[in-house]
């Protein structure tokens, strides 16, 4: 069957979008995020050119791969995808009302290949009721594919709710992936997410960002990043969060500005995450992992042989052996290598003294 490519998004359509936010009275469905205004993509040409200098097609095989995407909103993401990739079916997720019309009128030009579910992204129940019902959709890798690379046959794209729910979806999204949980249980799914500045910072993160969390750790530990578009001034500001001057930064394919218009309903804007899983998985239980991370973090300023002691009453006698084992206890949280860290969390999982039972959970803002 030949592919038929979709057209760009007109004039008159970008219009009649623009203003559409993504508030529950506009929807008219029940979701709490509703309530947080977001923006979407409306130049489907901006990715486009991503998409062509990304290399992304040689990682996939199209005529088997899904293509899942949440909140396409204008459609100019899924327009962008679907021409770029020619995948064998593009499943969307769009509760809003307002966006119907015009998401079947794309849909009906890909002979079935385009779908439309009215479900939200966002809610969990959607993901377990899909894997249900279309079983076709999600590709499991074997064992092997898992060490030769990402899932060649399934992935993710959206984009995730600005402000704080943003952040925590985000958060979530990505842990679960370290833990095979979700879209996880399908082996190294790649997850292509328009996300806000903030998020993005937490995600790059690295030792000497002074805003460095746990996740920021964990992603460094067992992700793999790029930055395929983002703000002029992304990278500047990213820079500014660290310690000292030698920052880790990240090529940015895409360098976006407000007039270029390539948003709505607010022109800022945002980040284009390319976020996998790396076939590394650490030897330390990811309970364990994140609970002695998080606890060292909560004093980023102070010397590692202090903070130590926050782990369980006697940690600090595990001093003198993290500093046999090559740990450079002078050092913080902050500036410790996401290896060391990881080093610190194994020691203290095979230490006999270690409380079997973690009696208190630190909340830490992701």
């Amino acid at each position: 069957m030949t592919f038929k490519r979709l057209p760009s998004l007109t004039k008159t359509v970008l219009e009649q979008l623009k203003p559409l936010k993504l508030h529950r009275k506009d929807s008219q469905t029940q979701v709490s995020h509703f309530k947080h205004v977001s923006s979407y993509l409306i130049k489907d040409e901006l990715l486009s050119s991503v998409l062509e200098a990304s290399g992304l097609k040689n990682a996939y095989d199209n005529e088997d791969m899904t293509i899942l995407e949440m909140s396409p909103g204008s459609g100019a993401n899924s327009i962008a995808l679907y021409n770029y990739f020619q995948p064998k079916r593009h499943v969307l997720l769009e509760p809003r009302k307002a966006f119907f019309s015009h998401i079947s009128s794309l849909t009906k030009n890909t002979d079935g290949r385009m779908v439309l579910h009215e479900r939200d992204g966002y809610s969990w129940a959607t993901y377990s009721e899909l894997y249900q019902k279309h079983p076709e959709y999600f590709y499991q890798q074997t064992s092997k594919e898992v060490r030769l690379g990402p899932n060649r046959r399934f992935l993710f794209t959206g984009h995730l709710p600005a402000g704080t729910p943003g952040i925590l979806l985000g958060t979530q999204f990505v842990m679960h992936l370290i833990q095979r949980d979700w879209l996880g249980i399908l082996g190294r799914v790649r997850l292509l997410l328009w996300m806000s500045p903030e998020l993005a910072y937490i995600l790059l993160a690295c030792n000497g960002y002074k805003s460095r969390s746990s996740l920021s750790v964990l992603r460094e530990l067992m992700c793999q990043i790029r930055v395929l578009a983002a703000p002029v001034e992304f990278m500047d500001t990213l820079k500014k969060g660290y310690l000292h001057s030698s920052a880790v930064t990240y090529p940015v394919m895409k360098t976006i500005s407000t007039t270029d218009e390539a948003f709505a309903p607010s022109a800022n804007p945002l980040v284009l995450i390319d976020i996998s899983c790396t076939s590394y998985q650490s030897d330390v239980p990811l309970d364990i992992l994140e609970y002695v991370i998080q606890s060292l973090l909560v004093q980023k300023s102070q010397p590692l042989k202090e903070t130590v002691s926050r782990l369980c009453p006697g940690a600090e006698n595990l001093v003198p052996l993290l500093k046999k084992r090559g740990v450079d206890i002078q050092e913080s949280s902050v500036t410790a290598s996401a290896k060391s860290l990881e080093n610190i969390a194994r020691i203290y999982h095979k230490w006999p003294f270690r409380p079997k039972v973690m009696t208190s959970t630190l909340l830490e803002k992701p």
